[in-house]
């Protein structure tokens, strides 16, 4: 949690995030303002040493923001892209968690905290529907089976945007990795929190 970090984080691991955020139609709206406010808030607790990527799906997924080290001008520049970004098409669910886990496997010389952050209201309707496929291709494509040498294993952190979202498929995509949590975010009091 956000919250958590302490003032002085110097003692804190450094951190690879890639986030998957849906910007189908039905993130229209107050779901696609606060994940934006969630994804600033997160670009403003990242340090240089932190790497930051960014994958849009609608019912298709685009890498908009390769996996990098964020420099002041990287950062700048991703809080941009995040600000532009606007909803369209269907749900691929399974495309965007696909693509970010290619996304974070491509890094080179990890750092020790390997995260995806998907952000969704998770109702697929493109792509894998099915939620034990969705389910699947996560541990397929992250499972801890997929972990070699010393690079750390890849956790999945679910964010669910919305009242009608899909809180079991969200949370049982959060399972499919060790370590993996689930949020529900309905308010700005709920971003800081998350």
């Amino acid at each position: 949690k956000a919250s958590n970090i302490p003032e002085d984080d110097s003692a804190r691991a450094p951190v690879d995030i890639v986030v998957v955020l849906d910007v189908s139609g039905s993130m229209s709206g107050d779901k696609l303002a606060l994940c934006k406010k969630t994804l600033e808030l997160l670009l403003r607790e990242l340090r240089p040493q932190d790497r930051f990527g960014l994958v849009t799906f609608s019912c298709e997924a685009v890498l908009e923001i390769p996996a990098r080290k964020l420099s002041e001008v990287t950062k700048q520049a991703a809080l941009r892209k995040i600000k532009s970004l606007r909803t369209r098409g269907s749900t691929n669910l399974s495309g965007g968690i696909g693509m970010g886990a290619r996304e974070m496997r491509a890094v080179e010389e990890p750092n020790p905290v390997r995260s995806i952050f998907v952000l969704t209201d998770g109702h697929a309707n493109c792509g894998i529907r099915d939620p034990k496929g969705i389910v699947e291709l996560t541990k397929g494509c992250l499972g801890t089976s997929l972990k070699t040498g010393d690079d750390a294993p890849i956790t999945v952190h679910t964010f669910g945007y919305g009242t009608s979202h899909d809180s079991a498929l969200l949370q049982d995509i959060s399972q499919a990795t060790t370590g993996g949590s689930y949020y529900f975010v309905e308010s700005d009091s709920d971003v800081a929190s998350a």
